[in-house]
C-alpha cells in the first residue's frame, strides 16, 4: 500500500530550510508514531509531500492509515497507486483508470481532475477529456458532470509517474510535533485542558502534562486515562512527560488561611508557582492552561493578570475566546469528553463568593498569610515524575482501589457530619433524625481522629462533591467508618428528611471510585 502525504499549507510557505526542517521532522514523527504501534514503512520525501509505503498486513491497513490521521502536520492522506505516464500514450494511462473505478462510477455521475508536475507536451485538460471520454463510453450507466458530480476521479502526475488516487483521507493539519518549543500543560482532567493541550500538540509543541491532585484516587484515575488517550492518539512519536503533584494539604492550608473571596485565586497562583519550578527544572519554555476568558470567576482579565504574576513563563491560552460548546465539541473530536464528563467539578470548593476582581495589594496580605516558599518546596518534593509511554502500558484499575459506600437511610450508630461551611450549615436548619455535627469541609481531615471512633460517619453536602472528596481522602488514611449520604437522601423545604418508598433501592452500595 502506497501514501501520498500532503503537507499542511502554512508548511508550504515556508523558505526553504524551514520546510526542509519541517518536514525531517515529520517524516521522523510518522515513523515513530507507526513503530509505536509494531508497524513500519519506507519513506520518501519529495519537496511538497512525503510518499510512504507500508510495511505490515494488508489487514493492518486501516489502522496504519488511522495513525497517520492523527499526525499533526499532515493535511490530507491520499491512497495511491502508481503507474508509469508515457504523454503519446494515453490509453495505457485510462485502461489502469478503468480497472481502478469502473465499479464505483457505474450509474453515476463523475469528472476526471488531473494535476500535473514537470514538462509535458499534453495538457492536463487533454488528458481529463481522453480519459473521462474512455469511462462514459465503456462504464455501465456512466455520465459526466463537470459541475456537481457524485464521483471525482483524481489523477496527479509528476514527471513520468502518474498516481491515481483511490481514496483521500483528512489529517489533522498543523505543525509537526517538535518544530515548536516544549509545554508544560496544568491538566485538570475537565474538557478545557483536554483540548488546550491537543491545540497545542496540533500546532507543532511536545506537551507535558502537570496535574494537581484535589480529588484523591478518583480524579488521578481520570486525568491520566485522559493523558493517556491524548497521548496515544496524537503525540505517541514523543516520550511526555506526567508529572502528579498533590495539592490537597495545600488547598487545606490555603482554605484555612486566606479570606473566602481570595481563597480561589490563590489556589490558581500556587498551581502557577509550582508549574513554573517544575517547568525550568525539566527545561520546559512554557505553560499551557484551558482557561477561557470570563468562563468562571478566576478567568476575568483582571484575574488572569494578577494570576499570572507568579511566573516569568509564557502563558498560553489557545482556547480564551471559545464558548464552552465549541470546547466540548472539541473533546468530542479527540475523544476525551467522555471520561471529562465523569471527572468532578473542584472550582466551587475554594470560596462561596470567589472575587471577580481580585487586588493585587490585598491578595499579597492575603498571601502573607501562607509560607508560600514552603508550600512550593513541599509540592516539589512530593511530585512523581512518569513516562506517559510507561503510563500507556499500565492498567489503571489498580487506582480505583478505594471502594465508597453511599448510603440512603441512617441508622441508630450513624453520625452525620455536614462538611459545609457554619453559615450555609445553620440557614439550612436541616432536621436531622440522628446526631448531626458540622465540621467544615477544610477541618474535617485534622479534626476526624479526635472523634469517637466506634460510630459511622455519614459525610453530607449539598452537591456530594465535598463529602466525597473528604470520604476517599479519610478511607485512603485508613479510616474504615465513613460512608457518603446518597443523593436519594434529600429534604423537604421545612427541612425533613424525605425517604424513599421501602424496597425502592437498596440501603447502601459500595462502588468503586469511578463508579464500575
Amino acid at each position: 500500500m502506497y501514501l501520498r502525504i500532503k503537507l499542511h499549507p502554512e508548511i508550504m510557505t515556508k523558505s526553504d530550510s524551514v520546510r526542509k526542517r519541517f518536514v525531517k521532522i515529520l517524516s521522523s514523527n510518522i515513523r515513530q508514531s507507526l513503530k509505536t504501534f509494531n508497524l513500519d514503512c519506507s519513506i520518501q520525501i519529495n519537496w511538497d509531500n512525503i510518499l510512504v509505503r507500508a510495511k505490515c498486513d494488508p489487514m493492518l491497513y486501516k489502522v496504519f492509515v488511522q495513525i497517520l490521521c492523527q499526525v499533526p502536520g499532515i493535511q490530507k492522506i491520499l491512497l495511491i497507486k502508481m503507474v508509469p505516464f508515457v504523454e503519446d500514450n494515453l490509453h495505457a494511462l485510462y485502461e489502469e483508470v478503468f480497472a481502478l473505478n469502473a465499479a464505483r462510477l457505474e450509474n453515476k455521475t463523475f469528472c476526471v481532475r488531473v494535476k500535473r508536475k514537470g514538462k509535458h507536451q499534453v495538457k492536463s485538460i487533454d488528458i481529463e477529456r481522453y480519459v473521462g471520454g474512455g469511462l462514459r463510453q465503456h462504464v455501465l450507466g456512466a455520465t459526466v458532470n463537470l459541475t456537481a458530480p457524485q464521483e471525482t476521479v483524481q489523477i496527479e502526475i509528476d514527471n513520468d509517474t502518474a498516481f491515481l488516487i483511490e481514496h483521500t483521507f483528512n489529517g489533522l493539519g498543523g505543525f509537526p510535533i517538535g518544530t515548536q518549543d516544549a509545554v508544560l500543560s496544568m491538566i485538570s482532567g475537565g474538557y478545557d485542558s483536554a483540548v488546550s493541550s491537543w491545540q497545542m500538540i496540533r500546532r507543532g509543541c511536545k506537551v507535558h502534562y502537570v496535574f494537581f491532585n484535589l480529588g484523591g484516587h478518583e480524579h488521578e484515575y481520570y486525568v491520566k486515562r485522559i493523558a493517556r488517550k491524548v497521548w496515544q492518539h496524537y503525540s505517541a512519536s514523543h516520550n511526555v512527560k506526567f508529572v502528579y503533584v498533590d495539592f490537597y494539604n495545600i488547598m487545606l492550608n490555603i482554605a484555612n488561611s486566606v479570606s473566602d473571596g481570595y481563597t480561589g485565586v490563590c489556589l490558581k497562583r500556587m498551581f502557577y508557582r509550582v508549574a513554573t519550578a517544575i517547568a525550568h527544572k525539566l527545561g520546559i519554555d512554557g505553560l499551557v492552561t484551558g482557561e477561557a476568558l470570563g468562563q468562571v470567576s478566576s478567568q476575568t482579565l483582571k484575574n488572569l493578570g494578577v494570576i499570572e504574576r507568579v511566573t516569568d513563563l509564557p502563558v498560553l491560552r489557545p482556547l480564551i475566546a471559545m464558548d464552552k460548546e465549541e470546547i466540548i465539541a472539541q473533546a468530542n473530536q479527540i475523544q476525551t469528553a467522555e471520561i471529562s464528563a465523569k471527572v468532578q467539578e473542584f472550582c466551587g470548593i475554594m470560596g462561596k463568593k470567589p472575587t471577580i476582581a481580585a487586588d493585587l495589594s490585598r491578595l499579597e496580605e492575603e498571601e502573607a498569610k501562607l509560607d508560600i516558599e514552603a508550600l512550593v518546596a513541599q509540592a516539589l518534593e512530593t511530585a512523581k515524575v512518569e513516562n506517559l509511554r510507561d503510563i500507556a502500558k499500565q492498567d489503571l484499575a489498580h487506582i480505583e482501589s478505594t471502594q465508597l459506600t453511599f448510603v440512603r437511610s441512617l441508622g441508630d450508630n450513624d453520625v452525620v457530619i455536614d462538611v459545609r461551611d457554619s453559615e450555609t450549615f445553620e440557614r439550612a436548619n436541616n432536621q436531622w433524625p440522628v446526631p448531626v455535627l458540622n465540621i467544615p469541609f477544610f477541618k474535617l481531615a485534622e479534626e476526624f481522629a479526635s472523634l469517637e471512633q466506634s460510630k459511622r460517619y455519614v459525610l453530607y453536602c449539598t452537591k456530594g462533591l465535598l463529602s466525597r472528596i473528604q470520604a476517599v481522602n479519610l478511607i485512603e488514611n485508613g479510616y474504615k467508618n465513613v460512608v457518603v449520604l446518597s443523593k436519594d437522601f434529600k429534604f423537604d423545604e421545612h427541612g425533613k428528611p424525605i425517604l424513599a418508598a421501602d424496597g425502592e433501592q437498596a440501603s447502601e452500595q459500595t462502588t468503586s471510585l469511578t463508579g464500575k
